[in-house]
């Protein structure tokens, strides 16, 4: 969940049920409420509230925006502050009151203050049992206490009431960043399968967090598995479960470097697949695995069909720029069909422009095509954005070797003298192009 636009929404629903209209209308909080405004700038508008405040204490409209912006600038304690004295002119049965509680058990678990947090989300969900942020940060605060079976339940209720939603994977999630290792996630998951034994999302999690990356013992692997098997049994339409099953044999392959698990990683792919080939998480996880068995242009294909799709995610944008740069790069090794390699290594630089590394590529598929000045100037661009990479280094030498030699032939002497520059002064020159002047 995102504390900035849920604080703003409450700051916003608030100026629409209290009484009493907002006293305020300043540049200043505007631009705070937009989250268009640093810390010190930030100064005068809370300025202002407090002389709000002070000229009408009763209107709690203004606490609660001064509240947002200590929320944004991080101070917590005074966010707590504000938001009680809101609490205090807001009765119990108006609408909403129940944000204010649960944005002040917000604020306590920014602070790692989990009791004080909890407290103070249950009096939320007392007011309101229907809110669904309100029980999922309570579940998350019962999973920090590690009342494991309360954080379940509380989970179980979620995912009845957002049934489109894969409540417990997002948990999953949660739980990686709260734990260390997978202990902890395994204990969890495994109180909400007998709290939901039914729920095919609940089995896949659980599956996942006992197969950890791959490295758990066999026991508990096949284990994994099975939980995993038993979600398709319940619903053996979700795709997710069968992307789950592929990665988990991909992962374990990995681990015991046993190539042979990668057929049983492609068959759960090809099982997924013939459910919805046009499932865009199904294309992306496939390219993950195509790009790890360094089938490129398999890869490329998958998280193109990914991409283009609308799952516009960082992660399938690096992946697809490493599948490119890598196969062109290969090309460049095979010495053949290099000017596909360039066409491969333009569509990686078009999404990642300030890419050494992309850019190192491209100098070396122009030194074997033979066009050395042009090489030239790409190696020193990628010596400007990864001035310590020992290989581009190397790559530089050898294209500036060929060029002199190239040079010396067409101009004689005066040629070569004229390109001979120390490595050290091509980094630091200074240039017009935007790419060599990348910030350093």
């Amino acid at each position: 969940m995102e504390n900035k636009s849920f604080f703003a929404g409450l700051v916003l629903i608030f100026f629409s049920v209290t009484v009493q209209s907002p006293v305020f209308a300043s540049d200043s909080l505007k631009y705070v409420l937009e989250g268009i405004q640093d810390y010190y700038e930030s100064k005068d508008s809370i300025a202002e509230l407090k002389e709000d405040i002070e000229a009408n204490p009763s209107n709690p409209d203004n606490y609660i925006a001064l509240a947002y912006i200590y929320d944004t600038i991080g101070l917590y304690n005074e966010e707590v502050k504000m938001l009680n004295k809101a609490a205090e002119l807001i009765l119990d049965s108006d609408k909403e009151k129940d944000l204010i509680y649960l944005s002040i058990g917000e604020a306590y678990i920014k602070l790692n203050k989990w009791s004080k947090a909890r407290s103070f989300i249950e009096k939320a969900l007392s007011l309101n049992p229907e809110n669904i942020q309100t029980l999922g940060t309570l579940a998350k605060a019962k999973l920090y206490e590690r009342d494991f079976k309360g954080a379940a339940k509380l989970i179980k209720q979620l995912s009845v009431k957002e049934k489109e939603l894969d409540i417990y994977y997002d948990f999953y999630i949660y739980s990686l960043e709260l734990f260390a290792g997978f202990d902890g996630p395994r204990e969890f998951f495994e109180a909400c399968a007998k709290t939901d034994p039914d729920n095919y999302m609940a089995r896949r999690a659980y599956g996942v967090a006992l197969r950890g990356l791959g490295d758990s013992s066999d026991e508990m692997f096949a284990k994994a598995i099975k939980e995993m098997e038993r979600a398709l049994e319940l619903n053996p339409q979700y795709i997710p479960t069968y992307i789950s099953l592929a990665d988990s044999y991909m992962l374990r392959g990995f681990h015991k470097k046993d190539d042979n698990l990668f057929v049983f990683a492609q068959e759960w792919f090809d099982k997924g697949y013939k459910i919805n080939p046009k499932d865009l998480r199904l294309s992306y996880a496939m390219g993950n695995f195509f790009l790890y068995k360094k089938d490129y242009y398999k890869a490329i294909e998958k998280l193109e069909f990914a991409l283009e799709g609308g799952l516009e995610d960082i992660q399938v944008v690096n992946l697809l720029t490493e599948a490119y740069n890598n196969q062109a790069y290969s090309l460049y090794k095979e010495g053949k069909d290099l000017e596909k390699g360039l066409v491969l290594i333009d569509k990686a630089l078009k999404m990642s422009p300030y890419n050494g590394i992309l850019i190192g590529t491209k100098a070396e598929l122009l030194y074997k095509l033979g066009r050395y000045n042009e090489a030239f100037t790409m190696i020193k661009r990628a010596l400007q954005l990864e001035p310590d990479n020992a290989e581009l280094r190397d790559d530089y030498n050898r294209i500036l070797s060929s060029l002199q030699s190239k040079e010396g032939e067409k101009n004689g002497k005066k040629g070569y003298e004229k390109l001979k520059a120390p490595l050290g002064d091509i980094i630091e020159e200074s240039s017009d192009d935007p790419v060599i002047n990348f910030e350093k």
